[in-house]
C-alpha cells in the first residue's frame, strides 16, 4: 500500500487548517507596517507633485487620510483627485480647511514727517 492509504486524510486536512490559520495572520502581520510605508510614500510623492505639500498623510493599513489647510477651493478639489487615484488603497479621507482670507494692509508715509519711520507705531 501506497503512503497516501496509510495517511488518514483528516491528518493532512487539519494540518493544512492549522498552517493556513496560523500563517495568514503572521504574514499579514509582517508585511503591514512594509505596506502603509509604500503608501504613504506614494500619497505624499502624488501630493507634492502636483504642490499640495500643505497636506498632512497618516496610513492604517490601506486607508488613506490626509489634512491640513490649502489656500483655495480649487487646491482642495485637486487633492482629492490626486488621492482617488492611488489604486492599492481601499478608502481615503481628505479632512482640509481653507485658509482664512487676511485683512488688506494699508501703509501711509509721508515725506513731511520729521520723525524717521521705524517701522513702529508712536504713542503720540
Amino acid at each position: 500500500m501506497g503512503f497516501l492509504s496509510r495517511v488518514k486524510w483528516v491528518n493532512i486536512l487539519g494540518a493544512g487548517i492549522v498552517a493556513v490559520g496560523l500563517g495568514a495572520p503572521l504574514a499579514v502581520w509582517q508585511n503591514q507596517s512594509s505596506v502603509e510605508n509604500t503608501l504613504k510614500v506614494q500619497a505624499v510623492q502624488n501630493l507634492a507633485e502636483f504642490g499640495h505639500d500643505w497636506a498632512e498623510v497618516e496610513v492604517d493599513g490601506r486607508s488613506i487620510s490626509a489634512s491640513g489647510i490649502a489656500t483655495s477651493t480649487t487646491q482642495i478639489e485637486n487633492a482629492n483627485d490626486v488621492l482617488s487615484r492611488i489604486d492599492v488603497a481601499s478608502e481615503f479621507t481628505l479632512n482640509a480647511e481653507l485658509a482664512p482670507k487676511l485683512e488688506p494692509f494699508s501703509l501711509k508715509l509721508s515725506k513731511d514727517s520729521k520723525k524717521p519711520f521705524n517701522g513702529r507705531r508712536n504713542a503720540n
